[in-house]
C-alpha cells in the first residue's frame, strides 16, 4: 500500500504548468519547515551564489537569513520508488488512520521522501544515491 500526501487546495495550485514565484516559495517553505528536524539537504540560487551553493543542510538560521534573498531552493529528496525493504516494511505496519497521519508525514520526512511528488513538479531535485546514510 502506497500514501500519498495529498492537499486539494495544494495540488490544483501545483499541477499548473506555470507557477507563480510566491505560491512556488509558500509550498517550497511549508514542505522545508516540516523537514528541518531531520536535516535535510537543499541546493539553493542567491544573490550571494548565483552558480548554486553545494549540497547543504537546511538550518533554521539559512531560512532565516537568507529566505528573502534566495533566487531558487530546492531540496534533495528521493522518490518513493527508492523505498527500501526495511523502509517498506516500516511503512506498512503504519496504521493509517486518522490519529496516525503525523507519525506517516514523519516517517516521509526523517526517510527524505518525496511524497507530495516535489521532484516531478521541478520543485526538488532527487537525491543521489547514498545521499542520506
Amino acid at each position: 500500500m502506497l500514501l500519498v500526501w495529498h492537499n486539494p487546495c495544494l495540488s490544483k495550485i501545483v499541477n499548473k504548468s506555470k507557477m507563480g514565484k510566491e505560491i512556488k516559495k509558500q509550498i517550497l517553505l511549508s514542505d522545508l519547515c516540516a523537514r528541518l528536524p531531520y536535516e535535510v539537504k537543499v541546493k539553493f540560487y542567491s544573490m550571494e551564489y548565483p552558480y548554486g551553493s553545494e549540497p547543504v543542510i537546511l538550518t533554521v538560521h539559512l531560512l532565516k537569513d537568507r529566505w528573502e534573498n534566495m533566487l531558487d531552493i530546492k531540496p534533495y529528496l528521493r522518490p518513493l520508488s527508492s523505498m527500501t525493504e526495511s523502509e517498506s516494511f516500516r511503512f506498512n505496519r503504519l496504521e493509517v488512520y486518522e490519529g496516525k497521519i503525523d507519525e506517516i508525514i514523519d516517517f516521509f520526512n526523517s526517510k527524505h521522501l518525496d511524497y507530495r511528488g516535489l521532484i516531478e513538479k521541478g520543485l526538488a531535485l532527487e537525491a543521489p544515491e547514498g545521499m542520506y546514510k
